[in-house]
């Protein structure tokens, strides 16, 4: 069963892996956002895209490709898979959709609500994709036309386009838990970083990254970092403790914030945000994606 901060009539709901460290990171900071509307230029990959190629499954890309190469030819205004924010509309979407994700526990079911008016969204039904090697090419039309999916394996799915909160207080002290476990020096930037979505600034966002090489293409998390940016929000950090006595702050993270500037200690908490280098691995199948999706021009 879902946490009993997870409410019934909620915007959307998503599974976290909280024992992952960027996921934890994301958590914790408490919001999610598509890399369409992203400030990082060029975007980055969404983390739906990035765990496909990360886990590297011939068919699952290949599928992917299919359908994005379809919505590229056939219905470019709507929003791409490989750019959006996966969500359920229901609970009752979210329990079915756990058996055919397959990896994710029903504690790690969170609640997320859109942070602005600006947000897109857009509901299709997840059993076209499920069955989609077995439907052939036309499960991407009748994907992208919103067709409900005519069996046991119908489960509707929402892509958003946005940035949209992470509810709940369970799932952000489980994922400090886990940043505290695996890079404790980390956690003073995670608390700025934090503070930082609460003055509305993108500080410390951690997000994946692909950065090509000789050998083709690597995978990273990188954390958003501006000395101008991290200055503004320190000062906007400083201000609301004087403003505001009740102002809620983890002060035990955020001690080497306030040590003085040639404290080793403190130096060394924002020489080394570790979670920024944290999984670097060759993407031995980001070809195949391309070259699936340039080839499905026709479909």
């Amino acid at each position: 069963m879902p946490s009993a901060e997870v409410r019934e009539n909620g915007f959307g709901y998503l599974y976290l892996d909280l024992d992952r460290l960027p996921i934890a990171w994301l958590a914790y900071r408490g919001i999610i956002r598509s890399p369409d509307r992203e400030t990082i230029e060029p975007r980055p990959p969404s983390f739906f895209l990035f765990d496909t190629l990360h886990r590297g499954i011939n068919s699952t890309i290949l599928r992917e490709g299919k359908l994005e190469g379809y919505r590229r030819t056939h219905c470019i205004g709507q929003l791409s898979r490989l750019e959006a924010v996966f969500a359920f509309p229901s609970i009752d979407d979210a329990k079915r959709g756990i058996g055919m994700l397959g990896r994710y526990e029903p504690e790690n079911l969170v609640e997320i609500a859109p942070l602005d008016s600006t947000y897109r969204r857009e509901v299709y039904d997840m059993g076209w994709a499920t069955n989609f090697d077995a439907l052939g090419h036309d499960a991407a039309r009748r994907y992208w036309s919103g067709e409900t999916y005519p069996g046991e394996d119908s489960v509707s799915e929402m892509l958003l386009s946005g940035r949209f909160a992470i509810l709940g207080t369970r799932v952000r002290t489980k994922a400090y838990e886990t940043v505290l476990e695996r890079d404790p020096k980390s956690v003073c930037l995670l608390e700025i970083s934090r503070l930082a979505a609460f003055f509305g600034s993108d500080l410390g966002m951690v997000c994946p990254w692909i950065k090509g090489d000789e050998h083709g293409a690597v995978g990273y998390y990188i954390i958003r970092h501006d000395l101008e940016e991290a200055s503004k929000v320190d000062s906007m950090i400083v201000e609301e403790i004087k403003r505001n006595p009740s102002f809620e702050i983890n002060l035990q993270a955020l001690k080497p914030f306030f040590l003085p500037p040639d404290d080793p200690e403190g130096e060394d908490y924002f020489r080394v945000p570790n979670v920024a280098e944290l999984g670097p691995f060759r993407l031995e199948k980001l070809h195949l994606l391309i070259q699936t999706i340039n080839g499905s021009a026709a479909l």
